[in-house]
């Protein structure tokens, strides 16, 4: 299994938007404190429209390389790289690439 290098823990949503780790009290004040994975607001309101749909993409990231890395390597083992679903499992492999920093 690959190092993971991103902030260890569970990340979720607070009530002021900030993807913060689950428990540690982050996401509070200006500049963010400790435990704050990403603050996408100002602390008055959401910077963007799409600020409350982004934190939550941002929240599951680490939920998402966990499934996509356990389904490419389930897929791999069973079928290898037969045809069926190759250009889906570079795809992913690729995505997994840029998330552990092995890719821009």
């Amino acid at each position: 299994m690959r190092e993971k290098k991103w902030t260890p823990g569970k990340w979720v949503v607070d009530e002021n938007g900030n993807v913060i780790v689950e428990g540690s009290g982050g996401g509070v004040g200006y500049p963010p404190t400790e435990g704050t994975i990403a603050s996408l607001c100002d602390g008055e309101y959401i910077v963007n429209e799409n600020g409350d749909n982004d934190a939550r993409l941002i929240a599951a990231a680490p939920d998402l390389v966990e499934a996509l890395e356990g389904l490419a390597r389930m897929h791999r083992e069973r079928f290898g790289l037969d045809g069926a679903y190759d250009s889906e499992i570079r795809i992913a492999e690729t995505a997994l690439a840029k998330a552990y920093g092995d890719q821009p």
